[in-house]
């Protein structure tokens, strides 16, 4: 009796399964959509164009031809626009690497040679403030109000002139 129930349960499962299916694929294809207006697409990569990804991970040479760093990543305004890049100094496959943003204005960009030049040198770079993104800005802010609701809580004020330590990414602690 059992085996007869599971049979005919498995018969009535793959029998809904089955429809279901059939009809979501026909409903995909009765709303099949139109391409995009032509205008839109861009088709192909036209000559001299670049990808992000041929700019991420470029090496960065100063003015000497010596090797700075890489490409970390790219940074946009709110207009869309590429107005700096994060050049990674230093560290081990991106471990334990100073990040150092500079204007796009800095970089000479050669896609043929799959490099991009700065006049600065490595040590100017080191001697430069870490580049900080939105999000560790905001951690930190977010540690800071955490810690100043505890002493508001436990009765204890800040001593002035000091500020909680919070690491930062790409700096020695």
């Amino acid at each position: 009796m059992f085996r007869w129930l599971t049979t005919l349960v498995g018969a009535a499962l793959t029998i809904g399964l089955g429809s279901a299916l059939a009809v979501a694929q026909e409903e995909g294809q009765a709303r099949a959509a139109a391409p995009p207006p032509a205008e839109t697409l861009i088709v192909e990569q036209p000559r001299g164009f670049m990808l992000s990804e041929d700019l991420v991970g470029m090496e960065v040479k100063g003015p000497d031809d010596t090797s700075i760093g890489s490409v970390h990543s790219l940074l946009f305004n709110q207009n869309d626009e590429i107005v700096g890049a994060v050049v990674a100094i230093g560290g081990f496959f991106g471990i334990g690497a100073k990040h150092v943003a500079l204007s796009w204005d800095e970089f000479d960009v050669r896609p043929s040679e799959k490099v991009a030049r700065i006049n600065l040198t490595r040590e100017q770079l080191e001697a430069a403030p870490s580049f900080r993104d939105r999000a560790s800005i905001e951690a930190r802010e977010e540690v800071e109000r955490a810690q100043r609701a505890r002493e508001k809580e436990s009765g204890r004020l800040p001593q002035p002139g000091l500020t909680p330590r919070v690491p930062q990414p790409g700096l020695a602690q």
